[in-house]
């Protein structure tokens, strides 16, 4: 329509047009100008727009619920970009940061809500490796670990022993008494909280209201002298308000022996030591309980100190993707002396099975013999062996009250 108003308003050749007709007119094509503008501007709106997440067109007449999304997440008032299907289905609102998050990089703190890992960092919020979950502030020590926790996750290898050293991690499983929760907080709080001194406290299911202590690895000597662990201090915490053997039979203590120090070899000869039924009588004495469920025996060969146990219940699992072996033969105990045995024990284990060869390995007298031998290494474990009239010490224990020698010989 423009164009054709101005082709009629052009001048014919020869003519002059009255200067009154060319201003009316001129006023007149402007005004059908700004009609034409009018009406394209309309039609633009009119015309769907595109989101830019999936392509489809976003009518105008129905935008209910579509947004138009800045690359930072906020609303502007301007057409829209995004529908409502995409909106929903790939991004998450946050209330603390005040604008929408594409669901790739959102996090959920609790008691917080949706935000960014950034902008957790930046509030200083705190990541829970227990509960796998983002928190707004630390969680309280004086609750128990998840049964996943790790004592390397707090602690650092002591320095002192080098990485294949023959070192021990104990974990002591105890239960509350009384056998409630107020019983395992006061149990928790005794002992200073979920994280202690070269130690962790984990959760267990199989012991109930308890908890499982899990030490840091450290050698025979550190755990005895309490460089390493302060087992005296952390025993006579408990001794009136946990119990592991007496009154209980869900407690045990497994002893994890550092792989890097032990051959295949080795550990196929402590398997066969284990799983001995002529050594069954001896074994079941110094772990103070039989075989169960928990730690089952079978006859082993040396060939399976080379793979992993069939059954992580063994009396003694072993596993090729884990750095220990673990020795789950003791009864749950609190008193000193039975906790220093068993680790004087696994110890000895190591030592005899080194030293020992196939013919003698298997022989009762030959290991009372060796452990005569070594008596003053291992004082605990020779004690408690003469006490239980153990065949094999019947002698030392007459000559050691004759005076005619003591456990801490050597």
């Amino acid at each position: 329509m423009a164009y054709l108003v101005d082709r009629a308003f052009s001048a014919p050749a020869g003519r002059d047009i009255p200067d009154s007709f060319v201003a009316a007119s001129g006023s007149f094509n402007l005004a059908l100008r700004n009609a034409d503008a009018a009406i394209a501007s309309d039609a633009a709106l009119r015309t769907p727009f595109e989101c830019r997440q999936c392509g489809e067109d976003i009518d105008i007449e129905n935008t209910e619920g579509s947004v138009h999304l800045d690359t930072d997440g906020h609303v502007q008032r301007l057409a829209p970009n995004m529908c409502e299907d995409c909106l929903n289905a790939d991004y998450t609102y946050s209330r603390v940061m005040n604008r929408w998050l594409n669901n790739g990089s959102v996090i959920n703190v609790r008691d917080v809500g949706p935000c960014t890992e950034e902008y957790a960092q930046e509030n200083n919020y705190y990541w829970d490796d227990d509960e796998d979950e983002w928190l707004s502030t630390p969680p309280p020590r004086n609750r128990l670990l998840s049964y996943s926790a790790n004592p390397f996750d707090h602690f650092q290898w002591d320095s002192r022993n080098k990485p294949n050293a023959l070192v021990f991690g104990v974990e002591l499983e105890m239960q509350a008494k009384p056998h409630n929760s107020a019983g395992q907080q006061a149990l928790i709080d005794t002992l200073g909280g979920s994280v202690g001194e070269q130690f962790i406290l984990k959760s267990d299911g199989s012991i109930g209201y308890g908890v499982e202590l899990v030490t840091m690895p450290f050698t025979l000597t550190q755990h005895l002298d309490g460089s390493g662990v302060p087992w005296k201090d952390i025993l006579n915490k408990v001794k009136d308000i946990a119990q592991a053997g007496k009154g209980t039979d869900t407690c045990g203590i497994h002893i994890h022996i550092n792989k890097k120090a032990l051959s295949a070899l080795t550990i196929g000869k402590m398997l066969v030591f284990l799983n001995d039924r002529g050594l069954a009588p001896l074994i079941t004495t110094i772990a103070q309980r039989p075989s169960s469920s928990y730690c089952g025996r079978s006859s082993k060969k040396l060939t399976d100190g080379t793979r992993s146990s069939e059954n992580r219940y063994d009396i003694m699992n072993v596993s090729v993707r884990h750095p220990t072996c673990e020795v789950r033969m003791f009864k749950g105990n609190i008193t000193l002396e039975r906790v220093y045995k068993n680790i004087e024990f696994c110890h000895a284990l190591v030592q005899y099975c080194r030293q020992s060869s196939m013919r003698t390995l298997t022989d009762w007298g030959a290991f009372s013999q060796w452990l005569t031998a070594h008596r003053g290494q291992y004082p605990n474990l020779v004690r408690f062996l003469i006490d239980s009239k153990t065949v094999g010490f019947r002698q030392l224990a007459r000559d050691s009250r004759d005076g005619q020698v003591t456990i801490e010989d050597r």
